[in-house]
């Protein structure tokens, strides 16, 4: 198996041509670039390269014509090749293995399958997705060939038996996390019940609260106003208190001037009575 190092890629699409380059570059290797079959040709005339990725559609010769010239050419039949092409079609990939290719890498290519192809070409073998596609060998049996069928068998069968086995490990470990996800569904719904309860109780304390607020609210109204009335009352009964306090002092002046008014009528009638009396007196 010889390692890749340096690819050339036959495309007349610049950007297929540089998507598949960036990949390539990724694992190392050295990419020389051509847009068509006779480009690639001379290219190859100067350059030597350990693999060839060639696109399918192209104009003047496609790469069905380019592989066919390539498989003619002594200097370059040895060069391992894998179609490049946004064709899928079964027919395409069947021709592209009768006429010589190791390999079908589909557009638009990644780094998996740009892997898997260059797997094949350093073994410079049909890939194994594409092996459907090669023409059949007559084989005749021995007993070497029958003992590498019967190892190879038992090599399946064993594979088939740890497959079956990782299988089941895999099925219980489905389980297993099955059986959690569900323990974690009902941890998950008890919270949820929990968390509306708590929700229905911080709702309530909420609207109960608010009912306070607003009773101690109205107090607050009533006292304010009741302070109203009693300043109000206050002021009513000062002025009363003046009031009554005016009639009085009224009433003491109303009260001397009288006491005055009849000390002076009874100074004047005792005056009066002396003064008669005196008259009578002298008279007599």
């Amino acid at each position: 198996m010889s390692k890749i190092k340096k690819v050339l890629i036959v495309d007349d699409s610049k950007l297929a041509r540089l998507t598949l380059e960036r990949l390539l570059n990724s694992q190392g290797m050295t990419v020389l670039s051509a847009h068509s079959v006779d480009s690639a040709l001379r290219i190859l005339s100067m350059e030597s390269v350990d693999a060839i990725f060639l696109d399918v559609q192209m104009p003047e010769k496609n790469g069905f014509d380019g592989l066919e010239l390539l498989k003619a050419d002594e200097e370059l039949r040895h060069i391992p090749v894998s179609m490049y092409s946004g064709d899928l079609s079964q027919e395409a990939q069947k021709e592209a293995i009768n006429r010589g290719a190791q390999a079908y890498l589909f557009k638009p290519a990644n780094l998996e399958t740009v892997k898997h192809v260059l797997e094949a070409l350093e073994r410079n073998i049909i890939a194994e997705d594409m092996q459907q596609y090669a023409p059949a060998e007559e084989t005749v049996e021995t007993d070497d060939n029958i003992v590498a069928n019967a190892a190879a068998a038992i090599a399946d069968n064993t594979a088939v038996i740890a497959l079956k086995r990782q299988s089941k490990q895999c099925q219980a470990q489905i389980e297993k996390h099955q059986k959690a996800l569900l323990a974690l569904d009902g941890r998950t719904r008890n919270l949820a019940r929990l968390l509306n309860q708590e929700k229905k109780e911080i709702e309530g304390a909420h609207s109960s609260f608010a009912e306070h607020v607003v009773h101690f609210e109205q107090e607050l109204d009533s006292l304010r106003r009741n302070h109203k009335h009693s300043q109000h009352d206050e002021l009513l009964h000062k002025r009363s208190e003046n009031d009554i306090r005016g009639e009085l002092k009224k009433v003491r002046d109303n009260l001397r001037m009288t006491l005055t008014v009849a000390v002076i009528a009874v100074i004047f009638g005792i005056f009066s009575t002396l003064l008669a009396t005196f008259l009578y007196v002298s008279h007599y």
